[in-house]
Order: C-alpha cells, then sequence, then structure tokens
C-alpha cells in the first residue's frame, strides 16, 4: 500500500458589504445565539465591531455565516436549523450549513475517498469522511480577527493509495478598503472577510497537479446575503 504525505494550503476571500435594502429575516445576533446554543463557536470583528465573522471549530474552522452591520445587522450565511438542533448525524453528509467550507476529492471513480475498497459505485455506499464532515479541528490560535485551525490525518482511496493529510486553516479579516461603494446608499466601504492561508509545519508546498489518483482540496461556499468575491488556492506538496 503506497501512502503519500500532503499539505494543503487555503486562500479564502469574501466579501461583505454594508446592509442593503433587501429585507432580512434574521439578524447576525439571532443567527450565532442559535449556533452558540449547539456548540462552540468564534466571532471575529473588525476594530469598529461592525463586520463579523462566525467560525465552527466543530466544523473544521467552517465560516458559518458573517455581517457587516454588527449584531443587529443581518446574518449573511445559511444555516441549517433543523440539521443542527437535531443533534442527529446522517450517515452520508452532514449539511450543517455555513458560507464557507472545507471540502476533498474525488468523490467518485477509482480514486474515490468516499467509496470504501471493493465497494459498489452506488449512493448507499457512498460516505463523506468524517475528517471534513463532523470531526472538529484543533484551534491553534484566536485573536480578535483571526483564527487557526489545524488537523492531521489519514485518507484511503478505493484503489487502496494511502493518503497523510495535514490541514492548516487561517481565518482572519482583512480590514477596510477606503473609497470603494456598492452603489447603494450609505455604502462608504467594503469590508473583506475571511481570509485563509499558510503551510502547516514549514513543509514545502506546490503547486497541484492534476496527476490520476491524487487528492484534491476545494470549498464549498454558500451565502444568503449580497455578491461576494471568492478565490481559491489549492495546493498539495509532496
Amino acid at each position: 500500500m503506497k501512502w503519500n504525505p500532503i499539505v494543503l494550503t487555503i486562500l479564502i476571500m469574501t466579501t461583505a458589504a454594508s446592509p442593503t435594502r433587501r429585507v432580512w429575516a434574521v439578524s447576525f445576533g439571532d443567527d450565532t445565539a442559535f449556533l452558540k446554543s449547539h456548540t462552540d463557536l468564534i466571532v471575529l470583528s473588525d476594530e469598529k465591531g461592525l463586520a463579523k465573522v462566525a467560525v465552527a471549530p466543530a466544523w473544521q474552522g467552517r465560516v458559518m455565516t458573517s455581517t457587516a452591520g454588527s449584531d443587529a445587522g443581518p446574518s449573511f450565511g445559511w444555516i441549517n436549523r433543523e440539521l443542527i438542533s437535531s443533534g442527529k448525524l446522517a450517515p452520508h453528509m452532514n449539511a450543517f450549513g455555513g458560507e464557507d467550507r472545507f471540502w476533498m476529492g474525488p468523490e467518485g471513480g477509482q480514486f474515490s475517498i468516499f467509496f470504501a475498497k471493493g465497494a459498489k459505485f452506488e449512493f448507499a455506499d457512498w460516505f463523506t469522511p468524517a475528517v471534513f464532515d463532523t470531526l472538529p479541528y484543533k484551534v491553534v490560535h484566536q485573536s480578535r480577527d483571526q483564527a487557526v485551525f489545524a488537523s492531521a490525518f489519514t485518507l484511503t482511496n478505493y484503489s487502496g493509495t494511502q493518503f497523510e493529510v495535514a490541514v492548516n486553516r487561517v481565518v482572519r479579516l482583512l480590514g477596510e478598503r477606503p473609497g470603494q461603494r456598492r452603489g447603494v446608499a450609505g455604502d462608504e466601504h467594503v469590508v473583506e472577510a475571511p481570509a485563509a492561508e499558510s503551510p502547516v509545519d514549514g513543509r514545502p508546498v506546490a503547486r497541484l497537479v492534476r496527476e490520476p489518483g491524487l487528492l484534491d482540496q476545494r470549498r464549498c461556499s454558500r451565502a444568503d446575503g449580497p455578491e461576494r468575491e471568492v478565490r481559491t488556492d489549492r495546493s498539495t506538496g509532496a
């Protein structure tokens, strides 16, 4: 059985703007209060306390929601309150919600990490690895505007190749960009949040090469708020 060391670097940037004229049903404070009643939550903020980002260590440092209007402002993330409130875990995948989550593949084929060796390529045998579904990531650093998460684990694909994976996830607010507007009355700045980056343990990081059998790192993003800019850096080191 072969194994390959993998180091993943994640770069995430989303843009949160001042509240628009859209009517919002749930505030950031409402969503964070709900989340805190079910899991530990880290809330990052800018110096003014207006731009805020809620991050859940239990769900791999997932960005659950954000706002540009403090606790009373609109909550931009989608949160699956029904699943979280149930306290139950689904067998194939757990869609807790959130604006941005860490994800890996391939999901299907002979190099899949979602099918056990010898399993049929049917949904009944398709399972999301717990290491990026239900298992928590360790908080290694936390400040007002930044949180750092880490995890190390082993994955084996359908063909029997074993990978040793180290993930380092840094979520941070980037601050204001004065003078930029969205054309909405009252919008005088744009706050960018969050960003995630950096390699693990000083190991070399190389650009991901699309060779047969390699893992791929990706992000799944969803938001109910205004348009946002998203950039991803997908890389691996061997």
